[in-house]
Order: structure tokens, then sequence, then C-alpha cells
């Protein structure tokens, strides 16, 4: 197994298949290109690259694997972002109301000189 870019991939046929399902264009997610690829390789024997099932021809069963892993991330952005967690509204509402009575304060403060 060769390691390319945190992708573990392996030789097949002169062609780098990565590891991760639905994903045959290597570039770390199942999207619609990858549909493109194996839409462009259906039917080869040849290029291989979307034979994920490793039958020897790119076929609906390779298909069937994209649309299962369709929209998986694996380490992007996307994956990051959507485990932050979102301040509630009462937390808004609190941090709103601590600023307006410290400006409020000094505003008294500077009166009063």
């Amino acid at each position: 197994m060769v390691t390319w870019n945190s992708f573990d991939v392996t030789a097949r046929a002169g062609t780098l298949i990565p590891a991760s399902p639905g994903d045959f264009d290597a570039d770390g997610d199942v999207d619609g290109s990858d549909y493109l690829k194996w839409r462009r390789d259906i039917g080869s024997t040849f290029n291989v690259a979307a034979d994920d099932n490793y039958d020897g021809i790119v076929d609906a069963a390779d298909y069937v694997i994209w649309r299962k892993h369709y929209s998986e991330a694996s380490g992007s952005l996307t994956a990051v972002i959507a485990t932050v967690p979102e301040p509630t509204t009462l937390t808004l509402i609190f941090l709103a109301v601590t600023c307006w009575s410290h400006r409020r304060d000094r505003k008294d403060r500077a009166e009063a000189v």
C-alpha cells in the first residue's frame, strides 16, 4: 500500500485507486465529479479507476457504491464546520444586555466628570 496526500491508495493496472469507496477521482470526497468519472468509464475494462467492487469492469454495481457514499467528506472543511456548536439565543441575549449595560455605565461615568 502506498500513502499519498494522506489517502491510502493501492496500485492496480497502473492506476491509483483511492481507499475511500466511491471516490473515483481521489480528491478526498464523493461528489458529482466522481459520478462523471464513473459515467465516462462505464463499460471499461482498461480504465478501472471507477471500478470500486474490483470485478474488472466499470458497471452499475460501482454506481451503487458511489450513490451509497455520495457527499461523504473525509477531512473536509464542511465536516469540521458541521461539528461547531452555535450559540443559543439566550446566550446572545445575555451578551447583548451585558454590552448595553457596560456601555450605559461608561456613558454615565463620562457625564459625571
